[in-house]
């Protein structure tokens, strides 16, 4: 079978979606499947000639390069096309949800894998169901975002399902020395006790939250420090520059490292040279957050919001929830306790959970080939 992946974003780009897309495509080259990604100009990795799975680059996802895009697809004969939505490459372009119209008129079936429909904005909440009503079958991360579907357009609820995230980047794992080496260069004190924020610095991501619950931490615990990744440029965004001045503000600036956007490998290593993770997801946690899988899969134990029951299923030992996005307080109080001498066992049961991850995209990938089986050997 010859899959056309309508992706947008691969690595290089720092792009959850890209993060996502790539380890799906080695394990669907590992199925025995076809792959042609079609991505930004953008996306094309060093290594490109070494990758099982071929990249086109597109030139543009604007309306006026929909005939292109429609072109390169049918030229590669797929026997199916998967578009992967939304994705940082494609901007607020049109193409992507225009395109399975205009594919079917070619007599080529498409699938969806949306990633984000519960906390998107409105407009775009009716762009994906526009999206999904051509589309042959449908896959979310979670189930709370089926649920989510389900409540807005139960007509398209029946073609979803839930496939859940797969660890996203591999751990890269440091020798004790070189840790401590690594956080020396940092200016980490030995005693200090480091916090990580991973992710987008966006309102739908809890950042602000995650600043005001460190700032009750650090009144308790003074040698802490809160470490930022993910891309901060102030200078750029408005709500950057908020965040930037809200941590001014609460005169917590000095302890916060901002590290900007990173490679995977530089993840995983920022990651180890901290000892908790937080994460106050507004919606609750879920198993479509993954940056949480990866702060779990390198041991950190995690404050985060009480969401979907899965999530406290399978990494509830690694986990320390409160009940509302806005208990600062309790956020505060959760990592006291892990200062308090929590840390080291539950990042032995974090640690402990790693085997489980073994294999996850094969799975993932399986049911991705269910999927496409099933909309190809349906007539309608």
């Amino acid at each position: 079978m010859h899959v056309c992946i309508v992706a947008g974003s691969h690595p290089p780009l720092i792009c959850g979606i890209g993060d996502y897309t790539a380890p799906l495509a080695l394990a669907l080259c590992r199925a025995g499947l076809k792959v042609t990604l079609l991505v930004s100009q953008s996306c094309v990795p060093d290594d490109v000639a070494t990758l099982p799975y071929k990249l086109i680059q597109i030139e543009s996802w604007s309306l006026r390069h929909l005939g292109k895009i429609c072109a390169v697809v049918k030229d590669c004969k797929p026997d199916i096309v998967h578009i992967i939505y939304p994705a940082k490459a494609y901007g607020y372009a049109l193409s992507p949800i225009v395109l399975p119209y205009i594919l079917a008129v070619s007599g080529l079936k498409t699938v969806l894998t949306l990633h984000e429909f519960k906390m998107a904005h409105p407009l775009r909440k009716l762009a994906n169901i526009v999206l999904m009503i051509p589309t042959r079958g449908v896959l979310v991360p979670s189930s709370s975002e089926r649920e989510s579907i389900a409540r807005y357009a139960p007509v398209i609820a029946g073609k979803v399902r839930v496939s859940t995230a797969g660890p996203t980047i591999r751990p890269c794992w440091l020798h004790e020395d070189m840790r401590k080496k690594l956080r020396n260069e940092l200016g980490i004190q030995n005693d200090e006790f480091v916090v990580a924020y991973f992710g987008f610095i966006h309102p739908h991501k809890g950042t602000e939250t995650a600043l005001k619950a460190f700032w009750r931490f650090n009144m308790h615990c003074t040698k802490s420090r809160l470490m930022v990744i993910g891309e901060f440029r102030p200078e750029k965004f408005a709500y950057h520059r908020a965040i930037l001045e809200l941590a001014k503000r609460l005169r917590i600036n000095e302890r916060i490292m901002w590290m900007g956007a990173q490679q995977p490998q530089n993840v995983s290593h920022l990651l180890q040279l901290c000892d908790a993770a937080l994460l106050p997801f507004p919606d609750g946690a879920s198993t479509r957050r993954g940056t949480l899988i990866v702060c779990i899969q390198h041991g950190l134990p995690t404050v985060t919001v009480r969401g979907e029951a899965e999530v406290e299923r399978r990494f509830g030992d690694a986990v320390l929830f409160v009940d509302s996005p806005s208990d600062c307080d309790g956020m505060a109080k959760m990592l006291c306790l892990l200062y308090g001498g929590l840390q080291k066992e539950m990042s032995k049961r974090a640690m402990s959970l790693i085997p489980s991850w073994e294999g996850a995209w094969d799975e993932i990938a399986s049911h991705t080939v269910s999927l496409y089986i099933d909309a190809l050997s349906n007539p309608a």
